[in-house]
């Protein structure tokens, strides 16, 4: 018997595989290239490549090798998310193909390798193609997704990506002249791909619908025909036209929001060349990501969207993980709040995210409600939870945001909660941002009380007008109910901290006087104007947050830049938090791997809880400090569930500490318990202030480094004038050290240069300094200098200035130096002269100078180890022990005190570089 062609096995294969398993679709060989075709893909939610051999002239071994080869390359090509091999038996007919149980596959991996060979039938392999879906890593699912919107909007022409985005009113290019076509795309690709997962989760209610209760799908016969599943419409020959048919009759049931705008884009270049092939490319990831959307819950497409939103940096953009919206939600919402399985009390709550972006806090919520609500039942209901998730929905979320695409992804993120529910009267509304015809407009800022006592409106005033996403069926009750919510028991944001110079930049000159005179005109006699801090967006959110909560339940829960706790510029914030709520946490990573809540900024960030003081009463806030910062939600929920009534003890080996701060300190504006992971070096701290003097009561400082490099720049040649540039661990090793370059004035800046110049001094101190590598704080030369990375101390004779170079060096220096420093970066600070005038230093006496002086002496030319081994450096035990010897009795601080700091500031993570050891 002659053995049949492959192709005729493979286009068997397909066959009998897409009528084993109702999910399953397969097509034999599919063309990928002018010369290439992949024997059988099967699409189970993702598409998997399967590369068929035959056993009749070669040995199973390396059938296996070559197409395990053939299928990865199929997966790095993007035609494929995952490989498959399949063996033909020896002989094996077409006719056979039905009864045998004699085929064999296996599972290709990344490198060409194969996963253990099975044996079985067609519907045996069906069975296993469709598991196949449970094995793909859920990050991986979603870097596969970000890859094909990329490729997608890559192989589109510039004049198609410029006409899509322009559809959207996405602008060509921005202000540096960089063109926007491909980010563009992107984004209005992720709609596509967020519709499509929805469709996919949607498929099995809308097949369930009673075929009289809604729109047909034919008017001949009056009946509802449910529409071709995701996987149909992308094997038809035109996947565009399948897709819109498919999405006008979900529009006949429901869901405006989603499929509204993923059908113009679709219909955006509907026909042009190119535009099928990449929807197909988009929609078939997003196919392969919606079946793991059962498994994270959270928030899949925030992620990607801010990995893709180009103006992230000017419209303050900043993607909360899930895990810390877990975090947040779980530490804001209680399970003694109210009887959460009274569906009455649910319905009753208002939650609220201003800047609510794809939606991930606002999830975050209502998974903390699911998680409470199932708690407090006792079990899972089916009944309960649609329920559940349409109050959610429909009657408790709120949500705005400037960013329509942004919007667009928060209704599909928060319709998989309930895909069956009733979208119309979902509270998500998109706001103006900018100058128009219509006036001037300022965001979910408009949202604020545009008259207060005094204040005075723009002439004419500009109407205050939200667009709901669902624009074309808005009518002015909805747009009465989106300008005017109700007052909320649970404000939830991550506000949008960009400085003006960047926020306003889109808007050019004449918009952006515009839009910061309204600003300013909309908070001028606003009691608390000087919490706003007009210079970002931030303060004003702050505001904003505290007139939509509630004045008697009402919660606040944001994410706020660390630097917010620490910073003398942002008291005014501080006390107006604490004044109007009761802080109940304060939350800070002190991971070094991981110091921020949102997925796209390297500063770091805290959480603040608060509630509404109702009462004069006095509790302390609970300061949690993170050893390691969550990464998924069940991380975080792991955390909520363990911060108890009680500090934490070392043996409990929790992945966070606990402080508690009095109410009085909150208060007054002092939150830098957040600095230290060991809470009693606040203490200490405070201690030491109390025994000393702020540095700036004792010394002069200045100029700083920034104003050096803006008159001096670097000379290649003597010019007489020599500075510190650079602050290198490897060069500045002791306390003694030359200047390391000449400087010469900027051209037209000698007169300000030579005022800079005239203020230099022998003792420098450190503008910023890398903890965990550099060994120095303070230096000291015979040639008085100026520095770009030090900044000149004016002392009062030779003997303090020796004395101060060795005390800011010394343990008790450092711990000073470490508790005022801000917290943008923990191991990377940057010292303002502010910062720097409120280092604690001792008021020495001339004896206590000259004593302190010598011992500088005597250690002055010594190699420091770094910040992160002082523990064990000899020389800086040296100076503590001058230290504690001079001043250290008369200030508190005997020397096994001193030592007792010293090693717990090598300990703390933003010194060591190091996460701490749980033990």
């Amino acid at each position: 018997m002659v053995p049949q062609r492959e192709e005729a096995l493979n286009t068997e294969t397909a066959r009998l595989l897409s009528k084993a398993h109702p999910t399953l679709l397969c097509e034999a060989e599919r063309r990928v290239g002018d010369h290439e075709s992949i024997d059988v893909v099967a699409d189970v939610g993702l598409l998997i490549a399967m590369e068929a051999k035959r056993l009749d002239s070669v040995h199973q071994r390396v059938a296996l090798r070559d197409g395990a080869r053939q299928a990865v390359k199929r997966v790095q090509d993007g035609h494929a998310q995952m490989g498959a091999v399949l063996l033909y038996p020896e002989g094996m007919m077409v006719s056979q193909l039905g009864e045998s149980a004699a085929l064999k596959w296996a599972k290709a991996g990344k490198k060409g390798e194969t996963g253990a060979v099975e044996t079985g039938s067609v519907n045996q392999l069906a069975e296993w193609l469709v598991r196949l879906q449970d094995e793909i890593d859920p990050a991986e699912a979603v870097r596969l997704l970000e890859v094909s919107l990329h490729d997608a909007a890559e192989q589109l022409s510039d004049s198609q990506r410029h006409t899509l985005i322009a559809e959207f009113g996405i602008p060509a290019k921005n202000k540096k002249g960089k063109d926007l076509g491909v980010p563009g795309a992107v984004r209005v690709l992720l709609m596509v791909a967020a519709a499509t997962m929805f469709h996919c989760r949607l498929q099995e209610h809308l097949e369930k619908l009673p075929k009289k209760e809604h729109p047909p799908a034919d008017p001949d016969s009056g009946i509802w025909v449910p529409p071709d599943s995701p996987s149909i419409c992308l094997a038809s020959p035109d996947p565009v036209a399948a897709l819109l048919r498919a999405w006008r009759l979900i529009l006949r049931v429901d869901y405006r929001p989603i499929f509204e705008s993923a059908r113009a884009a679709l219909n955006s270049l509907h026909g042009s060349p190119k535009w099928a092939p990449a929807v197909n490319k988009v929609a078939r990831s997003a196919l392969s990501v919606a079946g793991q959307v059962p498994k994270l819950r959270h928030d899949l497409l925030g992620s990607i969207f801010h990995k893709v939103l180009d103006t992230a940096r000017y419209d303050g953009s900043f993607y909360t993980t899930t895990a810390a919206a877990t975090l947040l939600a779980g530490l804001a919402i209680g399970p003694e709040d109210r009887d959460w399985a009274d569906p009455d009390a649910v319905a009753s709550l208002n939650i609220c995210d201003p800047a609510c972006g794809s939606g991930t806090l606002l999830m975050a919520a209502a998974e903390r409600i699911g998680r409470l609500r199932r708690a407090g039942n006792g079990a899972e209901d089916p009944e309960s939870e649609w329920l559940l998730g349409q109050l959610l929905i429909e009657d408790v979320l709120w949500g705005y945001d400037i960013n329509p695409t942004a919007t667009h992804l928060a209704a599909t993120t928060l319709g998989l909660l309930a895909p069956s529910v009733n979208f119309r009267q979902m509270n998500l509304y998109e706001t103006r941002f900018g100058v128009d015809r219509g006036g001037v407009h300022l965001g979910s800022l408009d949202l604020l009380p545009s008259e207060m006592p005094g204040s005075v409106r723009l002439a004419p005033p500009p109407p205050h007008k939200l667009r709901q996403i669902e624009a074309e069926q808005a009518t002015e009750e909805d747009e009465d109910a989106a300008a005017h919510p109700p007052a909320m028991n649970l404000v939830i944001m991550n506000p949008p901290f960009t400085r003006d110079s960047l926020r306003h930049d889109q808007l050019g000159k004449e918009g952006e006087a515009l839009v910061k005179e309204k600003e300013k005109l909309l908070i001028r006699n606003h009691p608390y104007r000087q919490a706003a801090r007009l210079h970002s967006s931030g303060g004003m959110f702050l505001l904003l947050g505290e007139h939509l909560s509630d004045m008697k339940t009402g919660v606040l829960a944001i994410v706020l830049p660390a630097v917010v706790a620490t910073s003398f510029g942002n008291l005014a914030f501080r006390r107006f938090l604490a004044e109007k709520f009761h802080i109940e946490y304060l939350v800070i990573p002190h991971d070094p791997l991981h110091i921020a809540f949102s997925g796209n900024t390297s500063i770091s960030e805290m959480l603040v809880v608060g509630r509404r003081r109702t009462t004069e009463e006095s509790r302390p806030t609970r300061v949690v400090k993170l050893l390691r910062n969550p990464t998924t939600p069940l991380e975080a929920m792991s955390i909520v569930e363990r911060i108890g009534d009680r500090p934490l003890l070392p043996s409990d080996a929790a992945p966070f500490t606990i402080d508690t701060v009095p109410d009085e300190s909150i208060r007054a504006g002092d939150w830098r318990g957040v600095v230290f992971t060991a809470g009693w070096l606040m203490d200490e701290l405070i201690a030491l202030e109390g025994g000393g003097r702020r540095m700036g009561d004792l010394t002069e400082i200045g100029p700083a480094g920034q104003g050096i490099r803006g008159v001096f720049t670097r000379s290649p040649v003597a010019t007489g004038r020599q500075a510190y540039w650079f602050h290198k661990a490897d060069s500045v090793t002791s306390m003694n050290k030359e200047p390391d370059c000449w400087i010469a004035p900027k051209g037209g800046r000698e007169h300000l240069a030579e005022r800079y110049w005239s203020q230099r001094q022998r003792l420098l101190l450190a503008n910023r300094v890398n903890w965990p590598t550099m060994r120095l704080l303070a230096i000291r030369s015979d040639l008085p200098s100026v520095g770009s990375a030090f900044c000149p101390v004016r002392c009062r004779d030779e003997h303090h200035e020796k004395a101060l170079c060795l005390w800011l060096n010394s343990s008790l220096g450092l711990l000073g130096a470490i508790g005022s420093q801000t917290l943008k970066t923990p191991s990377y600070p940057r010292y303002g002269m502010e910062d720097q005038r409120s280092f604690p230093v001792p008021n020495l006496t001339t004896d206590e100078a000259a004593e302190l002086a010598s011992a500088y002496d005597a250690l002055e030319h010594e190699t420091l180890l770094p910040f992160k081994n002082m523990a064990d450096c000899p020389v800086r035990a040296e100076m503590d022990r001058a230290v504690a010897v001079t001043v250290g009795e008369r200030m508190g601080f005997d020397l096994e005190r001193i030592v007792r700091i010293r090693e717990a500031l090598a300990a703390e993570p933003s010194i060591s570089g190091r996460r701490v050891v749980l033990v």
